[in-house]
């Protein structure tokens, strides 16, 4: 009888413990319904009914609806392709003031650190700013086995462009160290450049202007193991550029340097120049990657202006919108004059398989 009576007393305690949950409930309800609607973007962050919300997340006008999250009965579509690239820098529907890009009242842009060049090295070039490496057939009284490399970076520091975007004017930073090495560990020679030039675009026209500086050096292995002695060889020079595209896809250009000032153990004409041809893609190449063609031929008065001439034939892969912009493979042939200070009248002419990396 008393367990009978213990029984009807609990369920009596539990009708009255669920009568006050359901009140309980009923008036968080009521409040949830009067309050404004919000929405969620991400369920994270809560945006106000009405407030524009910037990004990739859809916006839904729907009360209470989620952002990003596509409406009740909607077919949602699967995405095939990368999100898109951001819009340029200064593009009108960016602020006029970001931490790096300024837009002018005329409807020019100023921009620090742009992510592209207005100048490029050129492909041929064998004292340019990128990563490269190459396997030659040289063999010769200094070397056997030889790896010539490449390794040095190039920065654009600030750029302005006009309002039609026709025209813009960039101030860059090179530095770069050439080296070649036989026998896959005994240093040959080293030479280091770096520069501060001036270049600009107008149209399907580039150049550049500016001060470039270029100090070599003999390697240690081969002052040790074969006598020879270093020669001065430092030069600062002022270097024009100019160059145009032609079908978007050949690029033909030329380079004039003058010493103004030189320290070389041999008297030295302090003129050099060059020209050269690239055929290549100027857009997106995409996985698959396109074939390309360079040359280049230069003149250096410290070698008495014989010719020294490059060749490349290869396969490269580009994306022109951002720095370390392409990757290619290629085979080269070169002809002429060591390109080393410290063997700059040692005649070189090899075959190569190389691999490189531009900005």
């Amino acid at each position: 009888m008393a367990q009978r009576d213990d029984e009807q007393q609990r369920w009596r305690n539990g009708r009255r413990i669920a009568g006050a949950v359901a009140v309980v409930l009923s008036l968080l309800s009521s409040t949830l319904q009067a309050a404004e609607p919000v929405r969620t973007v991400g369920l994270l962050r809560p945006v106000v009914e009405g407030q524009p919300v910037r990004g990739y997340p859809v916006e839904l006008t729907a009360p209470g609806a989620v952002v990003g999250m596509p409406p009740p009965g909607a077919v949602s579509t699967p995405q095939t392709s990368c999100p898109s690239e951001p819009p340029p820098a200064c593009d009108a529907d960016r602020p006029a003031w970001t931490l790096f890009d300024f837009r002018t009242q005329s409807g020019g842009c100023f921009s620090v650190f742009p992510s592209t060049l207005l100048w490029e090295p050129p492909l041929a070039g064998k004292d340019q700013p990128r990563l490269q490496l190459l396997q030659t057939n040289l063999s010769d009284s200094t070397s056997q086995n030889t790896l010539d490399g490449i390794v040095g970076g190039i920065a654009g520091m600030f750029r302005y462009e006009g309002a039609n975007k026709k025209w813009a004017i960039q101030w860059d930073a090179f530095a770069v160290v050439s080296l070649r090495i036989s026998e896959y560990d005994y240093m040959i020679a080293n030479d280091f450049r770096a520069g501060l030039p001036i270049t600009f675009r107008y149209g399907n026209w580039s150049g550049k202007f500016g001060y470039e500086h270029t100090s070599t050096h003999m390697g240690d292995d081969l002052i040790v193991n074969n006598g020879r002695q270093p020669i001065l060889s430092v030069k600062d020079e002022l270097v024009v550029g100019l160059d145009h595209w032609c079908w978007d896809q050949l690029r033909l250009y030329g380079e004039f340097a003058y010493a103004f000032s030189q320290y070389s153990s041999v008297d030295a004409d302090p003129i050099r120049f060059g020209t050269g041809f690239e055929w290549r893609s100027r857009k997106p190449t995409g996985v698959v990657g396109r074939p390309y063609a360079a040359a280049q031929v230069n003149f250096s008065g410290d070698q008495d202006y014989d010719p020294n001439v490059v060749v490349q034939i290869g396969w490269m892969w580009r994306k022109p919108s951002q720095r370390l912009a392409s990757f290619r493979i290629f085979g080269e042939y070169y002809s002429g004059k060591a390109p080393f200070g410290q063997l700059f009248l040692e005649p070189n002419q090899f075959f190569a398989i190389g691999m490189a990396i531009d900005y």
